[in-house]
């Protein structure tokens, strides 16, 4: 028997409808002021990606200058992304503007439906969420690299888990791993939070992950990246991955110390509300995360502890909502408390700037992206010039071709011969297999190179002071020997 709808009465479902275009409409508009706020002062890591996008779109060429190809891209994800938008739009940076509005928008989807399945305020717990997302001064500090999009992938993986969408999980967490390798491990514990269907969902992901990683290592000569050579275990003074937040709470407290603040509120959560699936995805991918990283013992980059914090943050957001759905004087508390936060997390924000114009919240970069384009104008238009150390924003406002091991893979051969002859049999093995279509190509000449070198406040011909480190670095350009 059909049910005849009364004019003018909204169904449930128009309801519901109704608050998936708001929070997508949210997301929109939030990831779009991230983009404003953040658009002059990339760190040199995102311009990283962003060359890639550029090369790719503009020149079908995989790699950070032109006509050299190289595979020091950490996120594949996040290239092909870009650099399809940017063969459409013709401008890197606009692509990565619409890229981050979509993924807000997007995860504003998720959100919602999430709230609907857990009966959270369809308008309020989205809202909720991506704000925390929009003003982590941690993660817009990331903006440009893939921890936005792995967020948002997060987001999608723990509404395929709690709606028993199994083939969308599978697919999600192959996604996963092409935006970081290892993200692998936490793509796992989204396929084994499934209730059902997690063949399914295994398969579902190496249908993602296989073919890219066989064109990786048939057509770039290595199936993962180079960066895993290149960099390896690392410690700046005994401070690695493991225990880089407190390390940088100790130089930057404040906008450290507001990013942390929601992956506190998650932990507490996720003691309160472990049975949940949803927190078995979000909690338990980041810890697992966190437990990888610590294993593999990267350097302490502050974008590597995006996923971890966040992914704990968003599960502190669903608290709130939770208490808030629920009313009462914990509801009261929990709401004022988490409104105290956004809005102060924004003021401080707003104090430093609209837009920022030198530094992220949060950068060790040597200098900012303005004097890098300052030193570019200054090198001939043509030349192959060697980076001083930080590559990304000097090749990104370049007519030169600044070259290091990341962009000229004849710079990384001699790191891989050294990494194989050093390499235990294991190690050795599956270098082997990776490199094994790699063609080792001769470093190209080059024309001149940028040294730098520490001195002290005041030193003539001090160009460059770090946000980090506070230290002044002096600048030479000179001819290559």
């Amino acid at each position: 028997m059909e049910v005849l709808r009364r004019p003018g009465v909204a169904t449930r479902a128009d309801t519901w409808r109704a608050g998936a275009t708001a929070a997508v409409l949210t997301g929109a508009v939030l990831g779009a002021g991230v983009a404003f706020v953040m658009h002059r002062v990339p760190v040199d890591d995102a311009y990283i990606v962003l060359n890639y996008a550029r090369q790719l779109g503009l020149h079908g060429n995989w790699g950070m200058v032109d006509g050299l190809q190289s595979n020091t891209a950490t996120s594949p994800l996040s290239v092909l992304l870009l650099g399809g938008l940017t063969a459409v739009l013709r401008d890197a940076p606009l692509a990565l503007a619409v890229a981050t509005t979509a993924q807000f928008a997007l995860a504003g989807y998720w959100l919602h439906g999430i709230a609907r399945a857990f009966r959270l305020g369809r308008y309020s717990f989205p809202l909720l969420a991506l704000a925390m997302l929009a003003v982590n001064p941690m993660l817009m500090s990331a903006y440009g690299l893939e921890s936005q999009l792995a967020l948002t992938l997060l987001v999608g993986a723990g509404w395929a888990v709690v709606t028993g969408r199994p083939t969308a999980a599978g697919l999600i967490a192959g996604l996963l791993v092409l935006t970081r390798p290892d993200l692998g491990p936490s793509a796992l514990v989204v396929v084994a939070a499934l209730r059902a269907g997690r063949w399914r969902a295994a398969g579902a992901a190496l249908t993602v992950t296989v073919p890219w990683f066989a064109v990786s290592w048939w057509w770039l000569g290595s199936a993962v990246p180079d960066t895993v050579v290149i960099k390896g275990p690392e410690s700046w003074g005994g401070t690695s991955f493991w225990n880089s937040v407190p390390h940088y709470w100790s130089i930057l407290p404040g906008p450290v110390a507001l990013s942390v603040v929601p992956a506190a509120a998650g932990l507490v959560a996720w003691a309160w509300w472990w049975r949940e699936r949803l927190a078995w995805v979000w909690a338990g991918a980041a810890v697992v995360h966190y437990v990888t990283m610590s294993l593999l013992h990267p350097g302490p980059f502050f974008w590597h502890s995006t996923f971890w914090l966040c992914g704990l943050g968003l599960l502190g957001a669903t608290a709130v909502a939770r208490c808030v759905a629920r009313r009462g004087p914990a509801g009261v508390t929990a709401g004022t408390l988490a409104a105290a936060y956004l809005l102060g997390t924004a003021w401080t924000g707003i104090n430093d700037g609209l837009p920022r114009g030198e530094f992220a919240p949060i950068s060790f970069n040597w200098a900012t992206p303005a004097q890098y384009a300052a030193l570019a104008a200054r090198l001939p238009a043509g030349a192959t010039v060697l980076s001083p150390g930080e590559i990304g924003t000097l090749a990104w406002f370049c007519e030169c071709r600044v070259v290091d091991q990341f962009a000229d893979r004849g710079r990384f051969t001699p790191l891989l011969e050294e990494r194989l002859a050093t390499a235990g049999p294991v190690t050795r093995a599956l270098l082997e297999a990776n490199y094994a279509r790699f063609t080792r190509p001769q470093a190209v000449p080059l024309d001149l190179r940028i040294d730098t070198r520490l001195a002290p406040p005041g030193t003539p011909g001090g160009e460059w002071t770090s946000l980090f480190t506070r230290k002044v670095r002096v600048v030479t350009v000179s001819p290559a020997r």
